[in-house]
C-alpha cells in the first residue's frame, strides 16, 4: 500500500482552520536525549509503530524543566491517533524504541480543538495515554492497562496451552470493551490489540460492527466498502462473475503466495524472523532494534506460533520470502 506523507493526507481531508489544539505536557530528560519533542499523526492504525519523518506534524522545544507544548491549527475535522517522542542524541528525529526503558514514545487520541495536559510520567518517559480531564484518552488508558494486566499473566506461564487460555481472554475482553466504548479511537484500539493473527475473521467482525455504530472515519474505510457490496445484489453477482474469470490466475499463482501465518506477522516480528534467519542469537537481535532480550523473547514465541513451527531451524522454510 502507498503511505502519504501526514502532512498530504491533512491536505486532503476535509479540514479545520479555525480549531487550535494544544498538548502540555513534561519529560525527564538526561543528556543522552535531544531536547525537542515531536507530534506525528497516525494516518492509519497498521502505521502506529512506523516512524518517518513524513508523518510529523508539530515539533516544541523542551524547557530546562521538562516541560513541553505542541500545538497546531490544521487537523482533520475527524479525531484521529496521534503519536509523541523524543530521540537521542545522534538519532534521526524519526526514531522509535520499543519495549526497553527507554521506550520514547506514546500514543494519543487528539481532536481538532483538544486542549490536552499529560499527567508526569511515574515511570520511563511516558505514561501512555495519561491525560487529565479527556475521556477518550482516559478510555484509551484503561485499554492499555487491560493490555499490561494480560501480558503480566502471560509471562507466568510456561505452558503453550495456558498462554493460548490468556491470549484468547484477552481477546474476548478487548473485542468486549470495543462493542460498549463510545468513543471510535479507543474502540478501534481495543480491536487492534485483539488482534493476534490468527483470528482475522473475528476481527473483521468486530471492525464491521464498529463501522454500524459510528459515523464514517477514515480508520475504517475499507470496511465501509465491504459492508456496502455486501448490501447490493448486483455487485454480489459482478464479484461471482469477476472471482470464476480470475479463478484459474489465482490457481496458478497459489504456489507463489506466502504461507499464512507469514501473511499475520507484524512488522516488528519480519523484522526478528529476517534476523532469526540469518542466525542472530536474542541477544544480538535486541541489540539490532534497542530492545530487552525478553521483549524478543516473547516476539521469537509469537512467530513460533503464527507459523506453527517450533526451532529456528525451521525458519529456513520461510528464506524464499523473508525480505520480501
Amino acid at each position: 500500500m502507498l503511505k502519504l506523507p501526514a502532512l498530504l493526507i491533512i491536505l486532503l481531508t476535509p479540514l479545520s482552520l479555525i480549531g487550535q489544539y494544544t498538548i502540555r505536557g513534561q519529560v525527564q530528560l538526561d543528556s543522552s536525549w535531544d531536547n525537542t519533542v515531536y507530534l506525528s499523526l497516525i494516518p492509519d492504525l497498521e502505521d502506529m509503530y512506523r516512524c518517518s519523518e513524513s508523518l510529523i506534524i508539530a515539533k516544541s522545544g523542551i524547557e530546562s524543566d521538562g516541560t513541553f507544548e505542541l500545538h497546531g491549527s490544521v487537523f482533520p475535522e475527524q479525531p484521529y491517533l496521534v503519536r509523541i517522542h523524543v530521540s537521542k542524541h545522534g538519532d534521526p528525529p524519526a526514531t522509535l524504541i520499543i519495549g526497553s526503558r527507554d521506550e520514547n514514545h506514546c500514543f494519543l487520541a487528539l481532536n481538532k480543538n483538544a486542549q490536552l495536559n499529560l499527567k508526569p510520567a511515574k515511570t520511563g518517559l511516558f505514561d501512555h495515554f495519561s491525560v487529565q480531564q479527556d475521556a477518550q484518552n482516559k478510555a484509551l488508558f484503561h485499554i492499555d492497562s487491560l493490555q499490561h494486566y494480560f501480558a503480566d499473566i502471560d509471562t507466568a506461564f510456561s505452558s503453550i496451552d495456558y498462554k493460548r487460555m490468556v491470549q484468547e481472554e484477552q481477546t474476548q475482553t478487548l473485542l468486549a470493551y470495543a462493542d460498549t466504548c463510545r468513543f471510535v479511537l479507543p474502540a478501534l484500539y481495543a480491536v487492534y490489540l485483539a488482534d493476534w493473527g490468527a483470528n482475522r475473521q473475528e476481527i473483521r467482525l468486530a471492525r464491521e460492527r464498529l463501522a454500524g455504530r459510528f459515523p464514517a472515519h477514515p480508520y475504517l474505510q475499507d470496511i465501509y466498502g465491504r459492508i456496502e457490496d455486501g448490501r447490493s445484489p448486483l455487485s454480489l453477482w459482478v464479484g461471482v462473475v469477476i472471482l470464476a474469470i480470475l479463478i484459474g490466475g489465482l490457481l496458478l499463482m497459489i504456489r507463489k503466495r506466502p504461507p499464512p501465518g507469514l501473511r499475520d506477522l507484524s512488522v516488528q516480528e519480519r523484522k526478528i524472523l529476517a534476523y532469526l534467519y540469518e542466525g542472530r542469537s536474542n541477544k544480538e537481535i535486541a541489540g539490532q532494534l534497542h530492545i530487552e532480550p525478553s521483549t524478543v523473547k516473547s516476539h521469537v514465541y509469537n512467530i513460533y506460533q503464527k507459523l506453527s513451527i517450533s526451532s529456528r531451524k525451521e525458519v529456513a522454510r520461510f528464506g524464499r520470502w523473508i525480505g520480501e
